[in-house]
Parts: structure tokens; sequence; C-alpha cells
């Protein structure tokens, strides 16, 4: 599980961090420096030109208005297959074909709008800008398809992140908005990432009380035997998992202070650690703009952060055989996944929908 014992936890307090300056978050912003900001952004290729906005305002009508017709021919369809009392297998199949294109529609329309228009506006992104040059970060408005490693950026489709803040010291953290399209709807994160000293198995913790519907900041299900419980209040803030038979190294990274740490400041976050990657996830977007957010943010990462660096920094996966190795073996490297109830009720009602077509159909 390790080699030496674990670090010394009294890290310098600006590990991450140093005091940071919130004054530019409430500067004023002229609008000069706005526009200039703006035309730099579309020649960097990291902001949408006028033209690509007006050829997707164009797109986008073209395909409402198909669908509008579409959608106007299989209400006549459908109000004369009330009025002869008679489904035929070509109004059924209409039907269908006029449901999957306007959700194929939809997707396609909230697609465009994700990718096609700047997160925030041009004088808050100066802000950020110039609060990011101030404290030592680098500052990307946004990013079409990112490549990070948890779980979370696995799913959906029109993925992007916006407004990172990406420290320019060594270990590396960022902190940013992330979003994409998950069925038809738009799920946004706000994600604070901390880059670890040492491979480490795939952990998840999620906080209990995000559990809500549509509350988890991570949305997968987890075969419930990677459950690992800990000692002390721990069980009633969170649910661990960990891959099966590395439940020591589990214990290895949360000691009972780090346990405290997360309860105390972190308790309406998902914690997900991968690789050599701690992920701390909030159900919903950071507000850009709050210094009180900043406050609790740099917080977490001062105390969470810092000591998850200093507990994990001599860890070693004994199942690899040299202990130089970085690495974890295969089977600690990802959690197994369950299967989620809502995609097994829409697979049924689908072939519940296709039986009774095909039944009436010959009836």
């Amino acid at each position: 599980m390790t080699g030496a014992g674990p670090g010394d936890a009294s890290l310098p307090s600006g590990v991450f961090v140093d005091a940071p300056d919130y004054r530019p978050l409430t500067a004023k912003v002229s609008a000069d420096s706005a526009k200039a900001l703006v035309h730099t952004m579309r020649q960097r290729g990291v902001a949408p030109d006028r033209g690509q906005t007006k050829r997707a305002t164009a797109l986008t009508v073209y395909v409402i208005f198909a669908w509008a017709v579409i959608s106007y021919a299989t209400v006549k369809l459908i109000a004369i297959a009330l009025t002869t009392a008679s489904f035929s297998p070509a109004a059924i199949f209409i039907l269908i074909v006029t449901v999957v294109y306007g959700l194929l529609a939809a997707l396609f329309v909230n697609y465009l709008r994700l990718t096609l228009r700047l997160p925030t506006s041009a004088e808050d992104t100066v802000r950020l800008r110039t609060f990011a040059d101030g404290n030592g970060f680098n500052f990307v408005p946004f990013t079409l398809n990112p490549q990070f490693a948890g779980t979370v950026f696995e799913i959906g489709s029109g993925r992007r992140s916006y407004n990172r803040l990406i420290s320019r010291r060594s270990p590396r953290m960022e902190i940013f908005n992330y979003e994409c399209l998950v069925a038809l709807a738009t799920r946004r994160w706000g994600v604070m990432s901390l880059q670890l000293g040492r491979e480490l198995p795939h952990i998840v913790v999620q906080a209990r009380q995000n559990k809500r519907i549509g509350g988890r900041a991570i949305p997968m299900l987890f075969v419930p035997s990677q459950i690992l419980s800990l000692e002390g209040d721990f069980d009633r803030h969170f649910t661990l998992y960990c891959p099966q038979e590395y439940e020591q190294d589990a214990l290895y990274v949360f000691t009972p202070d780090l346990m405290a740490l997360l309860i105390d400041d972190a308790g309406s976050y998902d914690v997900e650690i991968v690789d050599d990657w701690m992920f701390i996830y909030s159900p919903h977007r950071f507000p850009e703009l709050s210094v009180p957010n900043y406050q609790r943010l740099f917080n977490i990462v001062q105390t969470v952060g810092s000591k998850t660096v200093s507990q994990t920094e001599n860890y070693h996966d004994d199942r690899v055989t040299s202990p130089a190795a970085n690495i974890v073996a295969p089977q600690g490297q990802r959690l197994r996944h369950g299967t989620s109830i809502g995609a097994l009720v829409l697979v049924g009602g689908f072939a519940a929908f296709w039986l009774f077509s095909v039944f009436h159909g010959f009836s």
C-alpha cells in the first residue's frame, strides 16, 4: 500500500495560492477595454466571430422551420387517424420520425447555443483576466472538449470549460465552470482540480446532501459493493467508493483529520481522486465575480487540498512490483459503474412502445 509514511502535513500556507487580491472582481471596466478583449479573443479563435454566429442563427431558423412543417403534417395525419379510428403502421412510423427529429433538432439547437456564445459578458471577462494576472493565474475564457480525467468529463456532448483559473506554480490547481448536454438538458458544474504528487486508486466521495433527484454533482451510479464505511460522523455526510481490495489504501488517504476537513469545509461538494488529480465538484456553477465564493474555494484548496497532497506524497500501490513506479495496478485505476434506473426505464419504455406498434400493426 505505501512506502514511507505520509508527508509532513504542515505545508506552507501558500502551497496552492497566496493571499489573493479580490479588488479586480468588483473594479469598473471601460467599454474600450471590453471591446478590445473580445476582438483579441476572436483573433485567437477562443471566441466565435460574427460570421459563425450569423450562420448558426440562420441554420437554427431552418431546423426549427423544418420541424414545424413536419409537425404540422403529423398533426393532420393524427387527426385523420382519429376520425377514421384507424392507426396504420405508416402513421405510427411518421409519428416516431417526427418525435425523433424534434429531439435531434432540440439537441442541435442547444449544442449551437453552448458552443457559439461567450460564457460571460466582455466586462466580466476583463475583470476575471485582471484578477488572474494579479494573483499568479493563467486565465482561459473557454475551452471546447477539455481533456480531464474525472468521471464528470466522460458524459454528455457539447462539453466545454469556461473562466478557467490555472495556477502558474506547482502543484497545479485550477478553478473553472464546466457544462455539457446530457440528453436534452444542459448540466453545469463548478470544479476545482488539484494535482497530486502520486498516482492513486480511483476514489469517489459523494456528499449525501446532494443525493436528491438531479442533485448529484457526479451523476454516475457505482457498484454498491465498492462502498467503504468510515469512522465517526463521516458516513452521515458522505458516501465513499473505492475499488475492492483497495480499502486500506483509501483509509491511508482519508485519515480522521482529512475527513474532518471535508465535513467542515467541503460538506456540499463531491470529491473524486483519479490518477494524480483530485477533483472537487459543485452541482452548480460557481458565481465567477463573487468574492465570498472565491474565499470559500481558496480556503478549501488550502485545507483539503494541502492536506491531501501531504498525505499522499509517499503513496505506493503494493500490487505494483517496483516501489519507485508511480502507477496503480489496473484493478485499482477505475471504479465499476452501476446501471442507471433512469436508463432502464427509458429502454423499457421504448421496448413497450415498439411491441405495441408491432402487435397493433398486425391486429
